[in-house]
Parts: structure tokens; C-alpha cells; sequence
């Protein structure tokens, strides 16, 4: 899988049900599924402390709360809507 592009799984974006499945530690490739973003902005929002990580084993894992509060924000912030 591409890090330059937007995670899609299984041909689509991540539902309700995807977020609330998902452990509470998420690599990075799943954070980025759950936010529809790049991997790149991930990583860049994890560097920027706009969300909790932990190195597990030297794997990245988002702290699933703090990414779902980065989430709340920034659709505040922009006002964007994906429901």
C-alpha cells in the first residue's frame, strides 16, 4: 500500500462501525483509514502532538481517544462534515 495517498480499505472510506471496532491503540495505517487522510498527515499530527502515540515493539500506535478529539476539532475548526 501507497503512504502517498489517502488509506481507503476495501474500495472505501471508514464508517462509524470501522471506529468503533478499531483497538484503542491504532497503527498508524488504520489511523490514517479512520481520518481518511494520508499517512503523511498521520505522522505529521502525531509530530505536531495533535494526538497521543506510543511505540510498541517500534510500531507507531494513535491513541484511538485522542485521535477521535484531533477529529472533533478539526471538523469545528473547518466545518467540515462528513455525515
Amino acid at each position: 500500500m501507497s503512504s502517498s495517498t489517502v488509506v481507503i480499505q476495501n474500495g472505501r472510506l471508514a464508517t462509524m462501525v470501522d471506529w468503533d471496532s478499531a483497538p484503542e491503540l491504532v497503527p498508524v495505517d488504520l489511523a490514517a483509514f479512520l481520518m481518511g487522510v494520508d499517512v503523511h498527515v498521520i505522522n505529521h499530527v502525531i509530530d505536531l502532538a495533535g494526538v497521543e502515540a506510543v511505540d510498541r515493539d517500534g510500531e507507531t500506535l494513535v491513541v484511538k481517544s485522542t485521535l477521535l478529539e484531533f477529529r472533533e476539532i478539526y471538523r469545528d475548526a473547518t466545518g467540515f462534515d462528513d455525515d
